[in-house]
């Protein structure tokens, strides 16, 4: 229950237009018959039982807030969700909207340690960053600068209310089209639904839930972890399964409940499952696939810090896909300035041209493939 908040007070803050759509998306029929004015009924029958809403069409109605706080009570009983999480969800017409849930003995009574409650934050956004990062940009371990475009995503994504009884994060993720500039246009509940299930958001929450599933199916099932991340066609980075191991997993009485509730009207390129619980058996395998990647790459990447000296790509932006930096750096054992050559994607040229521009230092960590030569490079700027 969300306290300190009144529910008839949030209740007139809902678009009666958005609210019309949301109820004919999931199934209630408008009444064609003579009705008050400013005013649109629906109708629907669940099992036996018959149920009607009268919906204002107006903010000028007096009773605005007091009348959709009725419609709510009345959804609240045919479909079985709470006042709450039905206001939640039509303030935000068009989101999928993603619910990390914590259960244990502390949150039972109420309460929640401070360090374990900035875990689930903290956790629960890198996860949805990882999985947007999953689908657009793979790497088994992403490090320093996020990409732009999921940026610009995360950017946009809100936390919602939490809940008693249960520590509860609402992860409220906005349907946006986001051009390769990083510019957005977030989408409503009227834009064409193919696009809307096309998104990144939608790509981003589909993503997310196919992952733990498939983690969690896999450590049943005695699979090896390394198999999953190595599959090319299953695309689940390290980063994303570091981000599950970290939401306070380690504790024995702790279980961690995933599910996500789609945005009604976009009903294409939804995940197969709703709902993902781990629970604190799931931690070692967790653990220690993540530690088993974490010690390889530490041992096969290269840290370089340094000024960009020289830049190399081809002239169309459409057409560069990689391109070639020459980095001026001091090197430890002489004191001698040296010259690192590093291949970089599109996006890390990019911050490279960036950084030249301004004369700042970078930091280049990569993989070295030959005599002062990085591949795979990501640059961060200092």
């Amino acid at each position: 229950m969300i306290y300190s908040v009144d529910l008839t007070e949030m209740s007139g803050k809902i678009n009666h237009v958005d609210i019309s759509k949301y109820v004919t998306a999931i199934g209630w029929k408008q009444y064609t018959g003579r009705v008050k004015e400013k005013t649109a009924v629906f109708q629907k029958e669940v099992g036996n039982d018959f149920f009607q809403i009268t919906i204002p069409c107006s903010r000028d109605l007096y009773d605005y807030a007091i009348a959709m706080r009725k419609v709510i009570r009345t959804l609240s009983i045919t479909e079985t969700k709470s006042e709450e999480q039905l206001i939640l969800e039509l303030l935000n017409p068009l989101s999928d909207i993603i619910r990390v849930r914590q259960i244990s003995e502390d949150v039972e009574r109420g309460s929640i340690l401070f360090e374990d409650a900035i875990s689930l934050y903290e956790n629960a956004k890198k996860m949805l960053t990882n999985a947007a990062l999953d689908v657009t940009c793979f790497k088994k371990i992403y490090k320093g600068r996020t990409s732009d475009v999921v940026q610009e995503f995360i950017s946009k994504c809100r936390y919602g209310q939490t809940e008693i009884g249960s520590y509860v994060i609402s992860l409220v993720c906005p349907f946006l089209n986001i051009g390769n500039d990083g510019e957005s246009q977030q989408l409503s509940l009227f834009s064409n639904e193919d696009n809307a299930a096309a998104s990144l958001t939608r790509q981003a929450t589909k993503k997310l839930m196919e992952s733990v599933y498939q983690v969690k199916t896999a450590i049943e099932n005695g699979t090896d972890l390394t198999d999953l991340i190595e599959d090319d066609t299953k695309h689940i980075s390290v980063s994303f399964i570091e981000s599950l191991t970290n939401m306070n997993l380690s504790k024995k009485d702790c279980r961690v409940e995933i599910n996500t509730k789609w945005a009604p009207t976009i009903k294409g390129n939804r995940a197969q499952v709703n709902m993902v619980e781990l629970s604190h058996d799931y931690y070692n395998p967790l653990k220690s696939v993540v530690d088993k990647y974490k010690i390889e790459d530490k041992n096969e990447t290269h840290t370089v810090e340094g000024k960009i000296s020289l830049l190399q790509a081809a002239p169309q932006i459409e057409n560069r896909k990689q391109g070639k930096i020459k980095m001026a750096y001091i090197a430890n054992d002489t004191s001698k300035t040296r010259i690192m050559q590093l291949t970089v994607d599109a996006e890390n040229y990019n911050v490279a041209i960036a950084a030249h521009r301004d004369g700042r230092t970078v930091r280049a960590i990569g993989k070295l493939v030959g005599n002062n030569k990085m591949s795979e490079v990501e640059l961060i700027i200092l």
